[in-house]
């Protein structure tokens, strides 16, 4: 009997069609806060461990999936459920929840996610045996749980992570990109910026990944118009938005570190007036950094009082203000008359 032999895309968009098509479609977390709890942990842990950054996007990815799917099972919507009561209810198919406390449940969820990403990605003399975290779980505890969030998983493990496509990417670059430091700069890139719920979105692994390689260009100091011809050749036009949006969070989560690499493309719409004179460069005598001036007290002075100023201010001869001062002798000015008589009809 012949062996099976997968078949692989020959051409490169075919490729990174077939990279897309592995990825899980999940909406923005609901769970913001405690989402960047848990993934910080995550991959703080999988450092310890010395695994591969691609084995830490696995990681994450896995944890997203699950708290995707398990918010949109009946009954565990965040209107329904806290985060908190979400975790017992995972927890509770296979461990005993009394025992346990929702951050040490939590604790196991993510143990599991990294144990699945570790045993797919790294070799096998380097992944851990579901054993060796029984540091705080017992193995059937650890094997148990392990069920229950590929059950959760539907069982599928070959997700598409941003990792994936900066290898897509890096070797697709044109000659003397140096591609060791800009692997390199693209998941430093990833580490910092996968926390943030922004990144958790339906297209985050294909614009994640061409957006941290195009912020690692930026880095270097390198020119990014052939890349960006290869980004619309192969991810079309339409995504060429997307793309610049995520190179500039990128760029702005790692403003301190790289500041050179920050390259804001415009700026937003106002959202009000009051916003205009901060996105646009008026002249002082129309708006300020506050804002809009508002207009000044003068403009809205009665007519004749005006005219009486304007009448001061203006520069006249000598013989003329000897014979207005005759005049105000003898009578008052006309204007004063009007402001203090009363009409009748």
């Amino acid at each position: 009997m012949q062996e099976y032999q997968p078949e692989w895309p020959a051409e490169s968009s075919e490729f990174h069609d077939f990279l897309r098509s592995q990825e899980h479609v999940t909406e923005r977390p609901d769970d913001i806060r405690e989402r960047r709890l848990c993934v910080s942990w995550l991959v703080k842990a999988c450092c310890e461990y010395g695994f591969s950054p691609a084995t830490s996007g696995l990681a994450v990815k896995y944890f997203d999936v699950v708290m995707h799917v398990s918010r949109r099972s009946p009954g565990a919507s965040a209107k329904e459920l806290t985060f908190k009561q979400l975790i017992m209810k995972i927890g509770s198919s296979a461990v005993d929840t009394k025992k346990f406390q929702e951050s040490q449940v939590c604790e196991l969820v993510c143990i599991i996610c990294i144990s699945l990403a570790a045993k797919k990605l790294e070799p096998k003399d380097k992944a851990p045996f579901l054993g060796d975290f029984d540091e705080n779980f017992t193995f059937q505890e650890l094997r148990s749980m392990e069920a229950a969030v590929l059950g959760i998983l539907n069982w599928k493990l070959g997700y598409s992570t941003p990792h994936d496509y900066i290898h897509f990417w890096v070797g697709r670059a044109e000659w003397g990109v140096d591609r060791k430091k800009t692997i390199m700069l693209c998941n430093e890139a990833i580490k910092v910026c996968t926390v943030e719920a922004d990144f958790a979105n339906p297209r985050s692994a294909g614009i994640f990944g061409a957006g941290a390689m195009l912020w690692a260009y930026y880095a270097q100091g390198l020119p990014t118009a052939k890349l960006e011809n290869e980004f619309t050749s192969i991810m079309g036009v339409e995504e060429e938005d997307d793309l610049h949006t995520a190179a500039e969070q990128i760029g702005s989560c790692l403003r301190i570190s790289y500041p050179h690499a920050f390259k804001p493309r415009r700026a937003g719409s106002p959202t009000n007036v009051i916003d205009v004179p901060n996105m646009v460069a008026f002249s002082d005598d129309m708006a300020t950094a506050q804002g809009v001036k508002r207009p000044k007290p003068e403009q809205f002075t009665p007519y004749h009082k005006l005219a009486v100023a304007n009448r001061a201010a203006a520069p006249r001869s000598p013989a003329l203000k000897a014979q207005k001062k005759n005049m105000d002798d003898i009578r008052p000015s006309t204007l004063e008359v009007m402001s203090n008589s009363t009409a009748t009809y």
